[in-house]
């Protein structure tokens, strides 16, 4: 169909051309062909050492919900309906049960009004074993309304303004870092000796007996280093390519996955999942201790931005990341689950978080920039039948995750799967309906923009550029 428009924009009428496309039959996604491919035969002999990884191991592993004591957030001053700012009502709902060891936050339904006079920070969560939990998405539900966006503290970097989310932040020490975009602060304690793909057993060269470190109840972080001869970098890209600028240099972490420890015999230490690359003489390993919090929850309530503009990418802080919802950075086992996000410009981000479960969220409203997003160190999270909505970059992967997927999701057009110049292995988008793969990044960023194992399976795919939308 070809045709006009006419509305009007900001007082002012405004009228073009309009092209609609039509599909004859609408193909659902998620069945297996008949004929077996081959890379299945493989994986059924192999599995995850073949090409294809065993991606089960992705999602929510344990969380705990029973027993915990619950905290209203009536009860610490918040009054919905009201008008009022309930933001600093809510954190001391938050810090009581921290104290407690843990607990429930209950929003009764209404409205709960965030920044209402000035700019507050978001909602800070330092502790394991925290739930908030709402009365639901729906008209008699919870609504949390953010009325003002955040600022970038650096001007030349608009996209810092995503540091303060309108909403929540899940993070140990979110108080103190909520403004400075840092790298966690990483232990060494050992070197590795030998590790291979798909296997679930590291040996150590532990020459001082630093493995008598390694705990059960810790979470580390196994990264593979480049040397001065770019030997890693060469691999993981399998000579397809040379790689940007800032794919060089010595020492860089190219290769990172999250672990549990299961158990350690000697020099052995056994995790709970398959490793993701083999380890080469050309280049070293080692594991590092790192910060964790885990078992938090946020269900069922809708969360509103008062943000009523047209989205043009990097046009200023506000357009980028002002309008950001919540923001989980060092979690394990997190839930979020059954949340609507209205005019935002990313729902959810998850930073070096481990097992965490993002599921039937959706986005609404104002067009934004980012939908769901997963970074850096992130291992193993699932993304489960969420709805992208029209932001640009729908589903984003960057830095170096691992074995994380995206299943059953949906991306209205225009709509995209955005690597952002990351270099993650084996991640995996299933059964997805719309959007385009189109890469993103500054030029000197990429290539490539991922390394082995990047999987697309059963995809309805869309047909508009989030970057040229009216061009398919």
């Amino acid at each position: 169909y070809y045709g006009t428009f006419e509305a009007v924009f900001n007082g002012n009428p405004i009228t073009g051309d309009a092209v609609a496309n039509f599909a004859e039959k609408k193909i659902i996604g998620g069945k297996i062909s008949t004929k077996n491919p081959k890379i299945l035969s493989i994986y059924a002999k192999t599995g995850s050492k073949s090409i294809l990884y065993d991606f089960s191991y992705a999602g929510l592993k344990n969380i705990i919900n029973n027993g915990k004591k619950v905290f209203d957030v009536t009860d610490f001053g918040a009054i919905p309906n009201s008008g009022k700012d309930c933001r600093d009502a809510i954190q001391h709902a938050v810090d009581c049960a921290t104290v407690n060891g843990g607990g429930i936050i209950n929003f009764p339904p209404g409205i709960y009004d965030f920044s209402v006079k000035e700019k507050k920070p978001p909602v800070f969560i330092e502790s394991s074993n925290i739930t908030l939990r709402g009365a639901g998405t729906g008209r008699n539900g919870t609504t949390l309304v953010n009325h003002r966006y955040s600022e970038t503290p650096d001007s030349s970097k608009i996209w810092l303004a995503g540091l303060s989310p309108g909403f929540f932040i899940i993070a140990p020490d979110a108080k103190k870092n909520y403004l400075i975009y840092k790298t966690p602060d990483l232990i060494p304690i050992c070197e590795i000796r030998n590790a291979r793909r798909g296997e679930k057993v590291i040996t150590t060269s532990d020459e001082k007996n630093y493995i008598t470190k390694i705990s059960k109840q810790k979470t580390y972080l196994l990264r593979h280093l480049e040397n001065e001869d770019g030997e890693l970098v060469k691999a993981l890209v399998l000579n397809a390519c040379s790689p940007a600028k800032n794919y060089i240099g010595q020492g860089r972490a190219f290769i990172t996955q999250l672990i549990d420890v299961e158990k350690v015999e000697k020099n052995a230490i056994f995790i709970d999942s398959p490793l993701h690359w083999t380890l080469s003489k050309k280049w070293k390993a080692e594991i590092c201790e790192i910060r964790m919090i885990e078992n938090v929850s946020i269900e069922n309530m809708h969360l509103r931005s008062c943000w009523d503009k047209f989205f043009v990418h990097h046009k200023n802080a506000e357009h980028d990341n002002g309008w950001d919802h919540i923001k989980l950075c060092q979690a394990k086992n997190c839930l979020i689950k059954n949340i609507v996000h209205e005019s935002t410009t990313s729902a959810i981000s998850l930073r070096n978080c481990k097992n965490c479960l993002v599921v039937e969220n959706r986005i609404a409203g104002n067009p934004g920039h980012n939908g769901f997003i997963c970074t850096d160190y992130s291992t193993n999270n699932l993304f489960l039948r969420c709805n992208a909505g029209h932001q640009m970059h729908a589903l984003n992967l960057a830095g170096t995750p691992c074995g994380n997927v995206f299943f059953d999701c949906i991306i209205d057009e225009p709509g995209g799967i955005d690597l952002h110049g990351g270099i993650g292995l084996d991640n995996l988008f299933d059964r997805l309906i719309g959007g385009v793969n189109y890469g993103g990044g500054a030029a000197s960023a990429v290539p490539p923009r991922h390394a082995p194992g990047l999987v697309f399976w059963n995809w309805l795919a869309g047909s508009f550029n989030p970057y040229l939308p009216w061009r398919t």
